[in-house]
């Protein structure tokens, strides 16, 4: 199977989607920036330090939205998933702009944790591991991207739980009762004991000959209470 074959299938495109929510989340829960504070601010000094959500609170957030996105598209049908997917890569989108502008600005989230809070801090240094944040967010809008162009193409979830249809298969047709297979033949439906007389046919229109006759002889003893057998 082709590297499109596989990136285009519905569960790939989930599990990216996934993968890029999940590492985002982990990385922004890392020590992100490191700096100092001015001289003077506190009384010993102390390095500080500021996670990566933290210096981004949007970007945590946006990666859940992401999540819950690419998890609707395991289930999402043809009409819903173009929505779904445009969501999941905005998400993604948003998630980047943010985590690039809270590193950035990485003093100022520094100061939000100096004691008091809002006093200068200098000498930042950014983590390296901060590329993983970007890594993640790009993750998002691929898993967005291929839902756009290649969700056409997969198949629906319940279509796979449908029953298979069978063939259907016609009941016999029943002889209406009355009907007789042939001459001197018991009603349909009723069966002869044994020791009963056998019972004739009736008469049937356009029979001549002396079959005819004796059948119609019969009838006329039936009609009186004799057994025309005997």
């Amino acid at each position: 199977m082709s590297a499109v074959g596989v990136l285009g299938r519905r569960p790939t495109t989930v599990l990216l989607g996934l993968l890029g929510a999940g590492l985002g989340l982990i990385v922004a829960s890392r020590p992100m920036a490191t700096g100092e504070p001015a001289a003077g601010s506190l009384n010993t000094a102390t390095r500080l330090a500021a996670s990566g959500s933290a210096l981004a609170p949007a970007y945590p957030a946006l990666l859940l939205v992401a999540a819950a996105a690419a998890a609707a598209l395991a289930f999402a049908g043809p009409r819903l998933r173009p929505v779904v997917a445009v969501l999941l890569g905005a998400a993604g989108v948003g998630a980047e702009v943010a985590w690039r502008t809270g590193l950035a600005d990485a003093s100022a989230g520094l100061s939000r944790a100096t004691v008091p809070a809002g006093l200068p801090v200098h000498d930042v240094v950014v983590a390296p591991a901060s590329w993983g944040g970007d890594a993640a967010a790009l993750l998002v809008v691929v898993a967005a991207a291929l839902a756009l162009i290649l969700g056409s193409r997969w198949r629906r979830v319940s279509a796979r739980y449908d029953a298979p249809v069978e063939a259907s298969v016609e009941a016999p047709v029943e002889a209406p009762v009355g009907e007789r297979a042939g001459p001197g033949a018991p009603p349909a439906g009723r069966s002869q004991r044994p020791g009963t007389p056998a019972q004739p046919s009736p008469p049937q229109s356009g029979t001549s000959g002396p079959l005819g006759r004796r059948t119609e002889d019969d009838w006329d003893a039936l009609s009186r209470g004799e057994d025309p057998t005997l």
